[in-house]
């Protein structure tokens, strides 16, 4: 009885202590994509650079120049979106309204509401500022 109570006792902090550890990892995950996420560019850049140099052990010339190609990658990328944006809002409009058309007054008043939480999570971006420069040196 004293060596099942052991093994209990065992397997409950080791299944506590997994249990907190999986917490822990997943709330430091949420912050380091909610930090890429709202970062804006300039820390996605950061990290995506701080990333490459690790996992591929870029030397200084390296790093040098793939920070220039990310630059003009994040800025070419930065383009094509503002020039699609209307165009893409355009679509995503016209299939809401597509989807509303087929629904009853109950079921619109729903989809509305499913809209604006979505809304409010997923942000929408405001018209697109230029890109923040670099800091010297990069």
């Amino acid at each position: 009885m004293i060596r099942l109570k052991l093994y209990l006792g065992i397997f409950v902090v080791a299944l506590f202590g997994a249990l907190v550890g999986s917490f822990i990892t997943s709330l430091y995950i949420k912050h380091q994509v909610k930090q890429v996420v709202e970062g804006g560019p300039a820390h996605r850049r950061a990290f995506l650079m701080k990333r490459l140099t690790r996992e591929l052990d870029l030397n200084e010339k390296q790093q040098i120049e793939v920070q220039k190609i990310l630059k003009q990658t994040f800025r070419r990328l930065h383009e094509l979106r503002k020039r699609h944006r209307p165009k893409v809002k355009e679509i995503l409009d016209q299939g809401m309204n597509q989807i509303r058309v087929k629904l009853d007054e109950r079921q619109k008043k729903k989809f509305n509401r499913f809209l604006e939480r979505f809304r409010k999570r997923i942000p929408h971006h405001p018209p697109m500022p230029p890109p923040p420069p670099f800091p010297p040196g990069e």
